[in-house]
């Protein structure tokens, strides 16, 4: 990786400074017109007219906005009028010696390294958003395909085998819903996710290929133990990137390796843990709903021993879940997803659907 440049418009000292600290230095005059390298990190103006600093500082800001790299005053002596001067000029920060200047322009690269991760990322879902938007044309020309797209996507089979069993059941009172997937990666790790999303079937149905395709790939099971929370942030960004206004996405994305469950949630999907003592845990903080804005999804990290059965649902209110999970909790796996989800369907008379999805561990 290259060194990270500096440009400079100050005494030949500074420069031996920042050179000496590895730097690349270019020198600028700060009396004409700049060109602002992508690759600055940061602009170091030596001061010793505040006056005529502080109206270089004010057009610089006017003329280059947000490319003007973060802005380091170096004043020739320790002056608190000076530095309030700089700072309301738009300096982003005003040192008093230089013997702070390197620690300060590291603080400037760290910070325009961060700056170069977002741009990536939003390049990367600009890249992406033409493949959705085509698919949402699709579904506005052609509503009757969109729908049987969304048939298509839904799992035809369930993982066997293995020491984890798996039971899905979905109670609809539309022929909509049930959008979730089960993959085993090998056989030690499996990947659940269930998504609640709103609007019409068609819409959903689409936005649930959108989700299929952005966690399709092989590079979804090299992301490590934070792969919940980085494939919810791929989708977040994909979605935005979509640039239209979207109904309501919930989406719970779990990474089981071993007993070890990793898993991230945004909205409604709802985790509960039933332990070998017959209680009913929640797990996991919710996120935000996927598509409104960028957003960070916390992350949970727990263990599914032998005898323990976690249940996701894509809709309920988790304390009416636990109880149907104590309630319920002699019935086989399969038969107590059924029964939560047409107790729940029963009681949430806006709801078209729920999908409700059982593991358990086995010795």
């Amino acid at each position: 990786m290259s060194s990270p440049v500096i440009l400079l418009a100050a005494e030949p000292e500074l420069r031996d400074i920042l050179s000496g600290a590895g730097f690349i230095v270019c020198n600028i005059d700060p009396a004409k017109p700049i060109a602002i390298d992508p690759r600055a990190a940061a602009l170091v103006l030596g001061v010793s007219d505040v006056r005529a600093a502080a109206a270089r500082t004010r057009l610089w800001r006017a003329e280059l906005g947000d490319s003007l790299p973060p802005l380091i005053w170096v004043l020739n002596e320790a002056n608190k009028t000076a530095m309030a001067a700089g700072l309301d000029a738009g300096a982003d920060v005003c040192l008093s010696e230089p013997s702070a200047l390197i620690a300060q322009v590291h603080a400037a690269v760290r910070g325009h390294a961060r700056t170069l991760r977002l741009t990536a990322r939003a390049e990367e879902a600009r890249e992406g958003n033409e493949r959705l938007q085509k698919a949402f044309e699709v579904a506005g020309s052609d509503a009757a395909f969109a729908t049987l797209a969304a048939e298509i996507a839904k799992p035809r089979r369930l993982p066997t085998g293995g020491p984890l069993r798996v039971a899905v059941a979905h109670r609809s009172q539309k022929s909509t819903g049930g959008h979730y997937d089960v993959t085993r990666i090998d056989e030690n790790r499996l990947v659940v996710w269930l998504a609640d999303i709103g609007g019409s079937g068609v819409t959903a149905g689409v936005i649930s290929l959108l989700i299929r395709s952005l966690l399709a790939g092989r590079e979804t099971t090299d992301l490590g133990p934070a792969a919940p929370k980085l494939m919810l942030d791929r989708i977040n960004r994909g979605l935005i990137a979509l640039d239209r206004e979207l109904p309501y996405v919930g989406l719970t994305y779990a990474l089981v390796e071993g007993d070890e469950v990793a898993l991230s949630r945004s909205g409604v999907p709802v985790v509960v843990r039933l332990t070998e003592a017959g209680n009913a845990v929640p797990w996991g903080q919710s996120g935000p709903f996927l598509g409104a804005f960028d957003a960070e999804f916390p992350q949970f990290e727990g263990r599914l021993t032998v005898g323990n059965r976690l249940l996701l649902s894509s809709s309920g209110d988790v304390h009416h879940i636990s109880e149907l999970m104590i309630t319920h909790q002699i019935l086989p796996n399969q038969s107590l997803a059924e029964r939560v989800a047409e107790e729940l369907l029963t009681s949430q008379t806006e709801r078209d659907g729920v999908t409700v999805i059982v593991l358990e561990r086995h010795g």
